[in-house]
């Protein structure tokens, strides 16, 4: 009896952590959802609705695309959503833009120190070698 309510302990331990890790992800991905700019937000989702629409009429009509439209109409017609972003939208992308800047500023000031320091140790060795030049005749043989 106590290795069976072992056992039945064990196993409800698994079944609520198992419940507790689903409850778990299914807030991350409701938070995901949320996102501002998230492909199934309210906002975005029409429109991406107006741009089929879009897609579709110039289907019927023969107006000239632009390679960026006609490319995603031709993926459309195959069935891909490769052309989607895929958690990337123009917040993101801007701020990585930003990241990728200040990343530059900051090599590029590393890089500035880095000359700086050559040029210090430069001047450093010259000047050991001409103290070197005035020691050398002070020592003269008697």
């Amino acid at each position: 009896t106590i290795f069976v309510q072992v056992l039945m302990a064990i196993f409800s331990g698994v079944i609520i952590d198992s419940f507790g890790e689903l409850r778990d992800r299914q807030g991350e991905i409701a938070a995901h959802l949320s996102e501002p700019g998230h492909l199934l937000s309210q906002q975005t989702h029409w429109h991406y609705v107006n741009f089929f629409v879009f897609l579709l009429c110039a289907e019927n009509d023969d107006d000239e695309l632009t390679d960026l439209v006609e490319h995603i109409y031709n993926e459309v017609q195959q069935g891909s959503s490769e052309w989607l972003p895929y958690r990337q939208n123009l917040e993101l992308q801007k701020a990585q833009a930003h990241e990728g800047e200040e990343a530059q500023r900051k090599h590029s000031g590393l890089d500035a120190v880095r000359e700086e320091l050559g040029a210090l140790a430069r001047r450093v060795e010259e000047l050991c070698q001409r103290m070197d030049r005035v020691e050398r005749p002070a020592e003269v043989p008697r």
